[in-house]
C-alpha cells in the first residue's frame, strides 16, 4: 500500500468517527415511538432528584425508571432541570450508557383541566 492510499484511509477513518459521534438533533426523534438508537418512554413523572439531576418516570405499566439529564438534553416545556415535579406527564427518548439512562430528549405534556 502506498502513502496515499493509506492517507484515504486515515481521512475516511476520521470521517467515519466524527459523523459517528454526532448529537442527536430535535428533528431525529421519531414521534412516540423508540428505535435502534434510543428508548421511547411515556408516563409520569414520580421523583426528582437535583442532587443527581435525575428524574423517575413511572409508565402506565411496569416500572419507574431513572433518568439522568445532562447539558445535552433538549427540554420541551420546561426551560430548566429545575421545572420538573411530580405528577407531570412526560415524553422522554433516552439512551443506556454506562450504566445510566441518559436523556435525549424530554417533552413535558401540556397540563389539562379548568
Amino acid at each position: 500500500m502506498n502513502t496515499k492510499h493509506i492517507l484515504k484511509l486515515l481521512l475516511l477513518a476520521t470521517l467515519l468517527i466524527i459523523f459517528s459521534t454526532v448529537p442527536v438533533t430535535a428533528d431525529e426523534f421519531p414521534e412516540d415511538q423508540s428505535n435502534p438508537d434510543m428508548i421511547y418512554l411515556r408516563g409520569l413523572v414520580s421523583k426528582v432528584s437535583t442532587d443527581d439531576m435525575q428524574i423517575s418516570v413511572k409508565p402506565p405499566t411496569g416500572k419507574s425508571v431513572r433518568i439522568s439529564i445532562d447539558p445535552d438534553t433538549i427540554l420541551e416545556g420546561v426551560d430548566n432541570f429545575g421545572g420538573f415535579e411530580k405528577e407531570q406527564q412526560v415524553k422522554v427518548w433516552y439512551k443506556e450508557e454506562n450504566g445510566l439512562n441518559r436523556a435525549l430528549k424530554i417533552i413535558k405534556m401540556m397540563e389539562l383541566g379548568c
